[in-house]
């Protein structure tokens, strides 16, 4: 994703990275199977965030911050 943004227009300024999974209702209405849910996805979710941002810094000029 970040080197097609790079190739596509020429470089990016910011790299805004959200995972999730919706929608879930209010924490006091919560259901144990509907926290289930998010938990059984949350280690894929983090892992593909993590992917992002580590392909980002090869494409941001000096590393990113």
């Amino acid at each position: 994703m970040p080197k097609c943004a790079c190739e596509r227009y020429g470089h990016f300024d910011v790299l805004v990275n959200n995972a999730g999974i919706g929608p879930i209702p209010r924490f006091d209405a919560l259901q144990v199977e509907e926290w289930d849910a998010v938990s059984e996805r949350l280690p894929f979710d983090m892992a593909c965030a993590m992917g992002v941002c580590l392909e980002s810094i090869h494409h941001h000029p000096g590393g990113g911050r």
